[in-house]
């Protein structure tokens, strides 16, 4: 499974929640995630998943979710690869976003909410896909805690960033929803 996250801007938590959740569900396939900014993942080379900024390597791993934020390499893109854009309500974010839309139609759009006069109905006019919408608002408190820690913590979410997770999973990923459940309680137990 290839699964491409493409968007300039923070993602990192995101990202690294849906590995999680997707390696917990297939236990069995290696699963790995790429990168083309590395300036917070190098601080979860620990976390048990794999994070390669690497794009000259030949990807052989069952499940691969990259998180791009400049460009979508051809090479990355097969005619089974699931992609997602995303966009914070900065202006750089909203307009690689359109870019991106320029050379290719993603599944969705995940927005990333912030406080700001930018609302979801500018991004919906300013990025012209018609896919499906979800997102939540950033939690900078989330994010940077993660990285000072190195590690993810699924006790304490957000509810917007859990059903924004949850999104992904079931219609993307093709998780039943009805596992989603045991998939989060995994998650916590494990304290990942």
């Amino acid at each position: 499974m290839r699964l491409i996250v493409a968007g300039d801007c923070e993602k990192h938590d995101f990202i690294l929640t849906v590995a999680n959740l997707i390696h917990s569900y297939y236990p069995d396939q290696s699963l790995v995630i790429v990168t083309d900014h590395s300036r917070h993942y190098r601080y979860f080379q620990d976390s048990g998943i794999p994070i390669h900024m690497d794009f000259s390597i030949e990807r052989t791993e069952d499940i691969v979710i990259y998180d791009l934020h400049c460009d979508i390499p051809d090479d990355v893109v097969t005619e089974n690869t699931k992609i997602v854009f995303a966009t914070s309500f900065e202006r750089c974010s909203i307009e690689a976003a359109t870019q991106f839309s320029r050379i290719i139609t993603p599944l969705a759009l995940m927005m990333i909410g912030s406080e700001c006069n930018i609302n979801e109905k500018y991004i919906k006019l300013n990025i012209p896909i018609r896919v499906d919408y979800f997102g939540y608002y950033d939690n900078s408190i989330r994010r940077i805690d993660w990285v000072f820690e190195g590690s993810t913590r699924f006790t304490k979410l957000d509810k917007d960033f859990k059903e924004a997770v949850e999104f992904y999973l079931t219609e993307i990923v093709e998780i039943p929803s009805k596992d989603l459940k045991k998939l989060w309680s995994f998650a916590k137990k494990r304290g990942k």
